[in-house]
């Protein structure tokens, strides 16, 4: 079953995903890109598990859902981290 936001949801991040594959080149110009892109298709393979988990294998995919969150939110955590570590260095 497909509801309203969840549709609404991956049809902004299917636009995002397709703006950061055309952009690819200016956004690998910043620093720590490299884990800011990969924090958001983690992010999005998890919206993807969101809707998929509906049509079949629901306990697999609600699983594979959740680590997805997890592992999104870790690997934000530390692109902050580091971002913060980049702009302390830089103020010095």
């Amino acid at each position: 079953m497909l509801y309203q936001n969840e549709a609404v949801m991956i049809l902004i991040a299917i636009c995002v995903f397709a703006l950061t594959i055309k952009n690819r080149i200016e956004i690998k110009k910043s620093k720590n890109s490299t884990l800011l892109l990969i924090t958001f298709y983690i992010f999005f393979s998890g919206w993807i598990f969101t809707i998929v988990e509906g049509y079949f294998l629901p306990n697999i995919l609600n699983i594979m859902e959740h680590l997805s969150y997890l592992f999104g939110s870790i690997s934000l955590a530390i692109w902050c981290w580091y971002f913060q570590s980049d702009t302390n260095i830089e103020k010095k």
